[in-house]
């Protein structure tokens, strides 16, 4: 070997070398590039997913209430009559006297297995608060309103 040609293919390796190195950090990039992708789509499906059934969670929502304003007229009704101690033939609705009602969020099932996926810290605590709130308010009708219906 001659001292020259030595020399030469060492640059070139070197060279070779450097090549290799940028050709990772390129492909490295596009990877967390295309992870990055699929972690927005999947929080966009959960965001979806989520607003839908928080909307399902309103429309039901809104049903419960006025039928527990019902119940309550009900309940106001049977107190008077009681108070007053009347005898009636008929009250407004006698089907309501015993009935339970309860509200199950729909958002709980799906969002509580996917919250993770939520980049937005006060969305998801928000949601969080959400389903904790709605949760309690379920276990205190069935401790209470429940036995007492």
């Amino acid at each position: 070997m001659e001292k020259n040609k030595t020399g030469k293919y060492l640059k070139y390796a070197i060279g070779e070398i450097i090549l290799v190195v940028i050709g990772i950090l390129i492909a490295l990039g596009i990877n967390n590039w295309n992870e990055d992708r699929k972690n927005i789509q999947a929080e966009k499906v959960v965001l979806n997913n989520t607003y839908e059934n928080l909307a399902s969670d309103s429309i039901q929502f809104a049903y419960y209430k006025s039928q527990y304003k019902q119940i309550e007229r009900l309940h106001i009704e049977l107190y008077e009559i009681g108070l007053k101690d009347e005898i009636k033939d008929s009250i407004s609705d006698t089907n309501l006297i015993r009935r339970t009602l309860h509200f199950k969020q729909l958002i709980d099932s799906d969002f509580n297995e996917n919250s993770k996926e939520i980049n937005n810290s006060k969305v998801r605590e928000a949601i969080i608060l959400y389903t904790k709130s709605i949760t309690s308010m379920y276990y205190i009708y069935l401790n209470g309103v429940e036995k007492l219906i």
